[in-house]
């Protein structure tokens, strides 16, 4: 871990409570040698303000506990300043401490920090907001907004996530009519869903083309077909064994600059 650091986490992720989380922290500090100073929060919408006040304090490092959404409110705050980001998978599917190669075992992503290495990697911006794994318009947005509403009522969970997509999809509405600009060529386009992905543990995870976009450095935008509710339903079935093909299910496009107009 490089220099002074200051670890925020939201205390309202993952399954674990508060002070399990403060325990199985401080714990695995002492048994890596580490030193930091700790800022839990009750909930994730602290986290960009509470990350960027501890740049102003001069932390050099600033280590960031929670899910994806998270990590992402923290990286937001982190970009551009020089700051070296730490990872700390406190969520349900950390695909982005995935992407890096860091489990959801908080000792294990501890022994990363004490190892040191600092490596770069890639984030999007859409309208002005950073992002790491993916943007979307459409039904994938949809999907978000149920889930998020089923995790307040029951609890966080697979299985929730899991029938939000059925939510959804039962639920479908008149399709996007978009144009699209990917790297300066304009397109039309009709579809209930735009996926523009830029994480490729999330695109393996899925068996989804598109890690040869992100390999160069662009991002690999998804772009379903304008078909009834039940012909996604379909798809999102193929998603989940890992059976959609590029062509025969969806459109895939690789661009760094993306321009979405509805």
């Amino acid at each position: 871990m490089l220099g002074r650091t200051l670890i925020v986490f939201n205390a309202r992720s993952g399954a674990l409570s508060r002070e399990q989380k403060m325990e199985t922290l401080h714990g695995a500090l002492d048994r890596h040698g580490l030193k930091a100073d700790i800022r839990p929060l009750d909930g994730g919408g602290e986290i960009s303000a509470v990350v960027a006040d501890g740049v102003k304090q001069g932390y050099e490092t600033v280590v960031v506990g929670g899910g994806d959404g998270t990590l992402c409110a923290g990286a937001a705050s982190l970009v551009g300043t020089g700051r070296t980001m730490g990872v700390l998978p406190m969520g349900t599917f950390n695909y982005f401490a995935r992407s890096l190669g860091i489990d959801g075992d908080i000792d294990a992503a501890v022994a990363v920090l004490a190892q040191g290495q600092t490596r770069s990697f890639n984030v999007g911006e859409v309208n002005g907001r950073t992002f790491l794994n993916n943007a979307s318009l459409g039904i994938y947005a949809r999907i978000l907004e149920q889930r998020e509403d089923l995790y307040r009522r029951w609890g966080r969970s697979r299985i929730a996530a899991h029938i939000s997509v059925l939510l959804s999809l039962t639920r479908g509405r008149a399709p996007l009519s978009l144009r699209v600009t990917v790297d300066g060529s304009p397109k039309r386009l009709r579809t209930p869903m735009v996926f523009i992905a830029n994480n490729p543990y999330q695109l393996a995870e899925f068996g989804l083309a598109g890690a040869e976009c992100l390999e160069q450095g662009c991002f690999a935008m998804y772009v379903a077909p304008d078909c009834h509710p039940i012909a996604l339903l379909g798809l999102a079935t193929k998603l989940v064994f890992g059976r959609l093909r590029a062509d025969r299910d969806f459109e895939l496009i690789c661009g760094k600059d993306i321009l979405v107009e509805a």
